[in-house]
């Protein structure tokens, strides 16, 4: 049976004061999504969209932004835990995701799969679009290795 699509919520940062899109987008991704802290690196000041919906137990991020960085310290992890595994497909930008046993450079078409309980910096140097899924550990533990799928 096919799992509805359902429209959780929709941002965007083009229609606030520069001075207030960091708070903003900071706040909604910690309702929406995880706790984390976003630096921009464009003159005009953070300009992001970020529309979320869910599949079933599956929650998917489509989010597209200028130059930024945002970053899950350890602090965020105490302090706001989040029980998930991303999966992020690059789908246009490049993009450098660095974590605990090292930096990774990805492009468009390329996916990093990160856990949500360690932390982690992701940046954008140019213009960017990402599709985040946000997979409940518990579906995530379910899914068998490929060693342990059948070739029949």
């Amino acid at each position: 049976m096919t799992q509805p699509v359902s429209l959780i919520s929709r941002v965007s940062t083009a229609r606030l004061d520069p001075a207030d899109r960091v708070a903003a987008w900071e706040e909604y991704n910690r309702r929406a999504l995880v706790g984390l802290k976003c630096s921009p690196y464009a003159e005009q000041g953070l300009l992001a969209t970020q529309t979320n919906v869910r599949f079933g137990a599956l929650r998917m991020a489509d989010i597209a932004g200028n130059e930024h960085v945002i970053e899950r310290t350890s602090a965020a992890c105490r302090a706001l835990p989040k029980d998930s595994v991303f999966a992020s497909l690059v789908l246009s930008g490049e993009a450098v995701f660095y974590h605990g046993r090292g930096c990774l450079t990805l492009g468009a078409g390329e996916l990093v799969v990160y856990d949500t309980r360690r932390s982690y910096l992701f940046g954008f140097a140019a213009p960017m679009r990402q599709l985040l899924v946000d997979i409940p550990r518990e579906l995530f533990a379910e899914v068998p290795s490929p060693a342990k799928f059948d070739a029949d």
